[in-house]
């Protein structure tokens, strides 16, 4: 159950008078499946998007033929139609090893940075401190760029997607008992679940996996809100890396 009296995600988008958004994500499909209905909503309130995606998902499966093509090649066409259903104003796709972010810190985290002070955003929205699924990149981008905006970016606010409760429950037991709870609610309108439908059918590459098929069906069947967590960066937010098989 919600909180009662939840804040609702709009409320802070109304109040912001820096009208742009930051996603910064380390997969294609991350953007879409973890904070697209908050994108759509953005473009509706007339915030200016940028999406930045750390790798190009070269460690992923496919489960599609790829037709001559690298797995790489594969998700970065699935990506580029994907956020362009969501009506991302710009995106920026890095190259950065899949799997391999936590040794790689140092180098992707510059360019973050680069990013923050040239895009100059109000919001940047990232995964929260358990990674979802507990994989290592995940939870590292989480970790790192908490760290980098309360140190470097303090007055930007920072949102987590949550995973709702109906949902927890197919997650890895460690991973879900440090998730955060949401406090800002965001109910999805018709167009907008229409569109994040949209988007992720992009990713036919990944639909069919076993880590991708349950949002893709939550969506389907009638995913009508997404939740959020808006980060205190004086809290300490624990953060546990567990055995995931990339």
């Amino acid at each position: 159950m919600l909180q009662y009296g939840m804040l609702s995600v709009e409320n802070i988008f109304f109040e912001l008078q820096n009208k742009k958004l930051l996603v910064i994500f380390p997969h294609p499909d991350d953007e879409t499946m973890a904070a697209g209905g908050l994108i759509l909503t953005a473009k509706k309130l007339r915030f200016k998007v940028t999406v930045l995606i750390l790798t190009k998902g070269g460690a992923g499966q496919l489960h599609i033929h790829p037709k001559g093509k690298t797995t790489k090649q594969v998700r970065t066409l699935e990506l580029e139609k994907a956020v362009k259903i969501l009506g991302v104003d710009k995106l920026l796709l890095e190259d950065f090893d899949d799997g391999k972010l936590r040794e790689q810190k140092e180098d992707w985290s510059k360019k973050v940075i680069e990013v923050i002070k040239n895009e100059n955003p109000g919001i940047v929205v990232t995964f929260d401190h358990s990674g979802w699924t507990g994989h290592p990149d995940h939870i590292v981008s989480s970790m790192e760029v908490k760290k980098l905006l309360s140190t470097k970016f303090s007055k930007l606010i920072l949102l987590w997607p949550v995973i709702d409760p109906d949902g927890k429950k197919w997650m890895n037991g460690e991973v879900r008992e440090i998730m955060p709870k949401a406090n800002l609610k965001l109910n999805l309108t018709n167009p907008t679940r229409l569109k994040l439908y949209l988007a992720a059918c992009s990713y036919k590459s990944q639909r069919f996996s076993d880590k991708k098929l349950m949002p893709i069906l939550r969506i389907i069947l009638g995913w009508r809100e997404e939740w959020y967590h808006r980060v205190d960066f004086s809290k300490i937010y624990k953060h546990k890396f567990v055995k995931f098989d990339i």
